[in-house]
């Protein structure tokens, strides 16, 4: 009969973070290196590196990895992350460490020797509900990464976003601003003159919400210049991959399941991740259903979808959970 309590016998390691995600990948530097590689893992991941090597057309496409909550689907693909983009040693240190496939070692060392990848990291999807919602939140997010990397590495090139050239518009004297903005006082609450629309269009965190707003009125006013189309977007990435020294841009997307909803763009999405089979551009989402899930809510052919990506099915191995538990807990010290 067993007597006393766990906690007399076993403690648990004061450092533990029971869920991995942005904040606590930013403030524990090394924690991603507690990450088991499995089978699971090295399967994602070598249909990242092959997707990235585009060696043949079937390879070069976007990846959908779904499963289950508590698998560490977003520890894993911060893995991958940092695998693309931390200093080489800190890369070696971990692949020796946790002994991953020395195949999948080789490859990512040729990757990385030939070719530089921004590695761009968005969570959460339940507010897109337009094209223009949804190719505004990827430009912008890419926007940041791309302005970071090139503020650290000092080849800083201006590549503008359509939020950028909404502010050099803005003072397009065709246009009567203040006329649209009173025509429109329920789609634009926040503000009441173009000056207004100025400061809004400055905030450090702009809010795109507005700006997806504002483009809507502009286009049921009739103005279409300002209209955000799949293939602007495309022409954006095509010279920003041309004018700097970044060669593929992985757009990582975790928590993408509230993005589903009946009325989602899906054909938007579709377009977005096909941009793969013409440009170095690779769509990563995350989710915890597999897509048939919503093929009851969703009008669309959810398999013409399905077909554009890499499908993957993540799931933890028994022998991995326990790895983890021998990482977490140890004996109490006998007093």
């Amino acid at each position: 009969m067993f007597e006393g309590k766990y906690a007399d016998y076993l403690q648990i390691d004061k450092d533990f973070v029971a869920v991995f995600n942005e904040e606590v990948d930013r403030e524990y530097k090394d924690l991603w290196k507690t990450f088991i590689p499995h089978e699971k893992f090295e399967e994602v991941f070598e249909k990242v590196i092959k997707a990235l090597e585009r060696a043949n057309k079937d390879d070069a496409k976007s990846i959908w990895i779904y499963g289950p909550y508590g698998t560490g689907k977003t520890h894993a693909i911060f893995v991958i992350k940092h695998l693309l983009e931390d200093d080489i040693g800190e890369v070696e240190d971990y692949t020796k460490r946790r002994n991953l496939s020395s195949n999948l070692v080789k490859k990512l060392q040729a990757l990385r020797e030939r070719e530089k990848i921004l590695v761009v990291f968005k969570s959460g999807s339940g507010y897109i509900r337009t094209p223009e919602r949804l190719l505004l939140e990827i430009q912008e997010t890419i926007y940041k990464y791309y302005k970071d990397y090139c503020n650290e590495s000092g080849s800083y090139k201006p590549n503008k976003t359509e939020i950028e050239l909404l502010r050099e518009r803005i003072d397009d004297k065709v246009i009567n601003w203040n006329m649209l903005i009173e025509k429109n006082r329920a789609d634009l609450k926040e503000v009441s003159c173009v000056e207004e629309i100025k400061m809004k269009l400055n905030e450090e965190d702009i809010d795109l919400d507005f700006v997806e707003r504002l483009l809507n009125v502009l286009e049921k006013e009739g103005i279409t210049i300002f209209r955000f189309s799949i293939e602007k977007f495309k022409d954006w990435i095509r010279e920003l991959s041309e004018r700097s020294s970044i060669d593929k841009i992985l757009f990582i997307w975790d928590e993408f399941s509230e993005f589903f909803k009946p009325g989602a763009p899906l054909d938007i999405l579709q377009e977005v991740a096909h941009i793969t089979q013409e440009l170095p551009f690779y769509l990563l989402i995350v989710t915890h259903r597999h897509l048939e899930h919503w093929a009851k809510t969703l009008t669309e052919d959810v398999q013409k979808l399905k077909d554009r990506f890499h499908y993957i099915h993540y799931t933890m191995e028994p022998v991995t959970i326990y790895k983890l538990i021998s990482n977490v807990f140890y004996p109490t010290e006998k007093k």
